[in-house]
């Protein structure tokens, strides 16, 4: 099958011009605000190729002759470079969603609020529509100096949350939990072993931990209290450690979400791995769940999460590269004897 592409410059199809020029198209799709990027590769043999704008906007499409195109990403130029020998531009953009006002650097405090009401007032004041699926109150929190992409990442990473803007919307929701910011489920792909030119997973019990706990100041002011959080996903008898946030917390809301946050993290680091497509496929985006079928019984049980896509683009192939984690529940579980671990938050003060 004949990769082919489409190429739009601020909304004009110039794939015809380009046809025989394009030798190569690279897009990463990942989590959050600024991760995602494009790099264009262009044939400037004979010096007739103009300068790009950096402003422009480039929507690329990628797919196969007969079987038609899939949208791949808008971004706006950033940067372009004269390469050689031979004589090319390389141009680079980010995604053309994240607004210009986003970047500029602010001073806001919160106080008695919540990550929904926040999502709110960023979302408006960069007239964006606000999607939060992550319901937590927030006694006070500062924006200091901080522009709204940079704030929204750190509030949305501190609650276990991810912060995009996709068609318009500023989208919170929790990290790795297969879901939209409206809360509505997101399908699962399979991946079947024959798809895949190769692949490489790896399971690991370094990151495992089998509680979380972190402190915040008692209500009557008396002393700590600490908030406990068992791991289900650490296999039974494991006799795996505890993770103690070195912070304290303003409130039991917050210290909660700490280490719900710190164990979500800790246990997709259980399982990392790679796979490249023979044939590319648009579908997968970072976030996405997966499952991986034709390799090993505890493969095919167990549901990946997408943490990067990367499409590339030359005139002999379209390959598609999959960056996954083990998700939010790990996979310590993996290749051992299971028990049911029960799930436990208490409050202790000292």
């Amino acid at each position: 099958m004949k990769p082919i592409f489409k190429m739009e410059v601020n909304g004009k199809d110039v794939t015809a011009l380009f046809n025989d020029r394009v030798t190569r198209i690279q897009t990463v799709d990942k989590p959050g605000l600024d991760s995602d990027e494009c790099e264009i590769t262009i044939d400037d043999r004979d010096g007739k190729v103009a300068f790009p704008s950096r402003k422009s906007t480039v929507s690329i499409a990628l797919g196969y002759e007969g079987e038609g195109l899939s949208h791949i990403g808008t971004y706006k130029v950033i940067s372009a470079k004269l390469s050689g020998p031979p004589r090319s531009i390389i141009v680079k953009g980010e995604p053309a969603n994240v607004i210009a006002t986003m970047k500029n650097q602010r001073r806001f405090s919160w106080e008695n609020s919540s990550l929904k009401a926040i999502v709110n007032d960023i979302a408006t004041r960069n007239n964006l529509k606000p999607l939060c699926s992550i319901d937590i109150e927030i006694p006070r929190i500062d924006q200091m100096n901080e522009s709204d992409m940079h704030f929204m990442t750190r509030v949305a990473r501190a609650n276990g949350g991810t912060a995009t803007v996709k068609n318009g919307s500023l989208i919170v929701a929790p990290r790795g939990a297969g879901k939209s910011g409206s809360g509505r489920d997101i399908p699962v792909s399979v991946i079947r072993a024959d798809e895949m030119d190769s692949y490489d997973i790896e399971f690991s019990d370094r990151p495992l931990y089998g509680k979380f706990q972190a402190k915040h100041p008692a209500a009557d002011g008396n002393g700590l209290v600490t908030v406990e959080l068992d791991n289900e996903s650490a296999p039974a008898g494991s006799a795996a450690p505890t993770y103690t946030e070195r912070h304290t917390y303003p409130n039991a809301a917050a210290a909660k979400a700490a280490v719900t946050a710190r164990k979500s993290s800790l246990n997709r680091a259980t399982a990392d791995g790679s796979f490249e497509l023979a044939k590319g496929r648009a579908d997968l985006a970072a976030e996405r769940h997966i499952k991986i079928s034709g390799l090993k019984p505890e493969i095919e049980q167990s549901t990946f999460v997408i943490e990067t896509v990367t499409h590339t683009y030359d005139t002999k192939a379209w390959r598609t590269k999959v960056d996954l984690n083990a998700g939010n529940n790990g996979k310590s579980k993996v290749g051992k004897k299971n028990k049911t671990a029960t799930k436990i938050i208490t409050v202790d003060k000292p």
